[in-house]
């Protein structure tokens, strides 16, 4: 239907930008905890509704140079796609861990897991890893390549891990040069 147009179309839109760097802004330092406090937030009701549970493990981290809508973005992909595939009853896991010199994001699933064969494409364009339960859901098979090209532009790369039947895990790395020394952020800031 014309949703699924407009939300292709937007994805789409959301990678060229990403690719390009059509967004003039200069990166400024991004609180990565508030980033996920407030995706957690937005997910919580579709979360409930999918009898799933969606749980973030604030830590103190440090800042990170980049460009705030398009971090959102990726984390709210990475949580929608969990959200998709790991099924009713399912525990999401959001974790922000920082240490003087690195910071890394993960999104942590208790669902069904990925095949080994699948694990190397699930970030290309149009991928799905099961067609026949991408149509329940869905999904366009971009939510994935936008993390992976967000995270290319803010020199990180994206770990994929997964066990069949015990889950997966997807952890953003930001490298040293993305991390603000300014300060520590705390989650009660």
């Amino acid at each position: 239907g014309i949703d699924e147009l407009i939300e292709l179309f937007n994805k789409l839109l959301q990678i060229a930008e990403s690719e390009a760097g059509v967004r003039g802004r200069g990166f400024t330092a991004i609180d990565l905890n508030r980033i996920a406090e407030d995706m957690v937030d937005l997910y919580d009701a579709a979360a409930e509704e999918e009898g799933a549970t969606l749980v973030l493990h604030e830590r103190e981290g440090r800042p990170t140079l980049g460009d705030h809508d398009l971090l959102a973005s990726a984390v709210s992909s990475l949580i929608d796609n969990a959200l998709k595939y790991a099924g009713a009853g399912a525990r999401i896991e959001v974790n922000v861990r920082s240490d003087e010199h690195s910071v890394s994001l993960e999104v942590r699933d208790d669902g069904p897991g990925i095949a080994d064969e699948h694990l190397p494409h699930v970030t290309e364009r149009f991928y799905r890893v099961d067609s026949s339960r991408n149509s329940n859901t869905g999904g366009t098979g971009l939510g994935l390549a936008i993390v992976k090209h967000v995270l290319l532009r803010h020199r990180a790369r994206m770990e994929i891990s997964s066990v069949p039947g015990h889950g997966s895990t997807f952890t953003c790395h930001f490298a040293p040069a993305q991390v603000s020394k300014s300060r520590v952020i705390s989650p009660t800031d």
